[in-house]
């Protein structure tokens, strides 16, 4: 038998799939390989090694080995969870949009650039910055269509969260073209 090249690759795992009776296929963003499909043999089981590794928005450090066109996981170790997300239910729901909308940007087995750490950043501050979950960005009316989509992918200005301090419940996003409001 033909000896295994092992791949080891950190990553957040995007979109979680439940197949067969204790397995899960895993969407996962990775900095050198980008968006992948990891096949995680057993995820679903009592005792599992890599368990919370498979969970949605769990950034982790994955041992893979590739077998045709799919990745196997063969073990992993969490780097963070994002407790924080799983304790607020608004929080949590906004983490994983902002994981749907990596998935849908992110080009497959291409790497992701700035798009994981803009990600990662992302979770973070939902997760212990504690920056409340319900704000909404309000964009020129001139700007239309998926204008989170072009915050991750680095095509929107470079924006700066600043606080507002007329106002104990809002911040300010500023952006060197223009102003955007946060509010609750």
């Amino acid at each position: 038998m033909a000896e295994r090249a092992y791949i080891v690759t950190k990553g957040v795992v995007l979109r979680e799939t439940e197949t067969k009776e204790t397995d899960k296929i895993l969407t996962l963003l990775t900095a050198d390989r980008g968006k992948i499909s990891v096949i995680a043999r057993g995820a679903r089981r009592k005792g599992c090694k890599f368990a919370a590794c498979a969970q949605q928005l769990a950034y982790s450090e994955w041992t893979l080995y590739q077998k045709g066109d799919w990745y196997y996981a063969n073990e992993g170790a969490t780097v963070e969870l994002f407790s924080g997300l799983r304790t607020d239910l608004e929080a949590l729901a906004l983490g994983c949009y902002f994981a749907e909308l990596t998935e849908t940007v992110a080009a497959p087995e291409v790497p992701a650039g700035a798009l994981l750490p803009h990600l990662l950043n992302g979770l973070y501050a939902l997760s212990a910055l504690q920056k409340p979950p319900s704000m909404t960005m309000s964009f020129p009316p001139a700007f239309t269509g998926d204008s989170p989509s072009l915050i991750l992918t680095g095509t929107w200005p470079l924006m700066i969260w600043e606080p507002d301090l007329g106002s104990p419940n809002s911040s300010r996003i500023r952006s060197h073209v223009s102003s955007f409001t946060l509010s609750r």
